[in-house]
């Protein structure tokens, strides 16, 4: 099944595979997601900035919202969603500025624990899952990185762990798991790179000094900036940063700042094989010698062998993310549309027009089953 779901200002679609309709569904009035997760049986969650937690099914075109009703200790903490999060035994987390909440899909209501979280993941190993959270401390005007196992029963049992303390500013981390480290960026905050050591047996992040990957001025052999909107491994244990001063690899076998430790690329005006722009937004792996760049003006698929940048989607719009299916088509989402782009001799290009062109498309990812994903989200400013 290759069935799309789409949202865009207003409500959603699901498409075949020829771009048919074959369901149409309005969203409530003024809702506004901020986030969602979709779960075994194909049910949709969506948080929102202000309206709560809405639960969609496509069986019956169902909306359910679940908001916060004042003294009520088992309502949702706040109706202000940061992130909506399923884990591996189908249970639904949301986070909040208020703390984070667990539902119990019976009879939808949640237990709660108050925290000011900044940022959550759900860390999985080999044996359980973890609720991984950055907790913003105003008074130091810092942040600390929580884990806690998650075990079935009372959310109150959770026992959060310090794995990381005093990461200064309040913007929201971005999470993402290597092989041999737990990687934390930074953007607005600006503070670069910490990463955590994973024990090779457990898979256990294991608390203690961070390896730190900043910018040292004058000091080229370290990342071209601390404001880091992207982080990438690839199989080679090398990490990519995406800046706004360009592109950094990272060679984690070197130690880091000593010579051969980083190399960034910038773009050359005179240099038609480099880097489109300097601001990298996201990047995805296209096979194990090549990966796209994502920018704010387009999509690059950089060639790591020759160390050109192919400019496939360039001077166009700002690209936010890219989905390669298992029939290999690939769909580029902007803040204009969804793309697709067609392999053509072995070069990619993209049709000048979207396929769709209704709002921003803000993920996309596949479903494999007609029933556990959707292809694209796209979403209105």
């Amino acid at each position: 099944d290759k069935n799309f779901w789409l949202f865009f200002p207003g409500g959603l679609v699901k498409l075949g595979p020829d771009l048919s309709v074959l369901q149409r569904n309005g969203f409530p009035p003024n809702f506004n997601m901020s986030s969602f997760g979709l779960d075994a049986d194909g049910v949709f969650w969506f948080g929102t900035w202000d309206q709560g937690l809405y639960r969609f099914d496509p069986n019956d075109s169902s909306f359910i919202n679940i908001r916060n009703v004042p003294g009520d200790d088992y309502s949702l903490r706040s109706n202000s969603v940061n992130d909506v999060m399923v884990d591996r035994d189908q249970n639904i987390w949301v986070a909040s500025a208020k703390g984070v909440s667990k539902l119990h899909r019976k009879n939808l209501e949640f237990t709660n624990v108050d925290l000011q979280v900044s940022g959550s993941t759900i860390y999985k190993t080999k044996e359980k899952d973890f609720l991984v959270i950055g907790k913003f401390d105003p008074i130091t005007q810092s942040k600390g990185i929580f884990m806690a196992p998650i075990l079935p029963g009372n959310l109150t049992a959770l026992q959060f762990q310090p794995i990381l303390t005093h990461v200064p500013g309040n913007d929201m981390p971005r999470f993402y798991k290597g092989k041999r480290y737990f990687w934390i960026s930074t953007n607005a905050g600006g503070k670069g790179i910490f990463g955590l050591p994973i024990n090779p047996k457990s898979e256990m992040i294991e608390p203690g000094p961070p390896l730190r990957i900043v910018n040292v001025p004058d000091n080229p052999k370290t990342i071209g900036s601390d404001q880091v909107r992207a982080v990438w491994e690839d199989l080679e244990e090398n990490l990519w940063a995406g800046t706004d001063a360009g592109l950094s690899k990272v060679n984690l076998r070197i130690p880091y700042g000593e010579e051969g430790s980083v190399v960034t690329y910038k773009h050359l005006d005179a240099d038609t094989n480099s880097i489109h722009v300097n601001t990298v937004n996201q990047m995805y792996p296209e096979n194990e010698r090549s990966f796209w760049v994502l920018d704010s003006k387009g999509a690059d698929l950089f060639h790591r062998d020759s160390q050109h940048f192919e400019h496939v989607f360039k001077n166009r719009e700002i690209a936010d993310n890219l989905y390669k299916t298992s029939d290999g088509t690939l769909f580029l989402g902007t803040i204009k549309g969804l793309y697709e782009a067609k392999k053509i001799h072995g070069r990619y290009f993209v049709e000048a027009a979207p396929l769709w062109s209704k709002g921003e498309v803000t993920a996309i990812q596949e479903d494999r089953l007609g029933r556990r994903g959707v292809d694209a989200i796209a979403e209105g400013d």
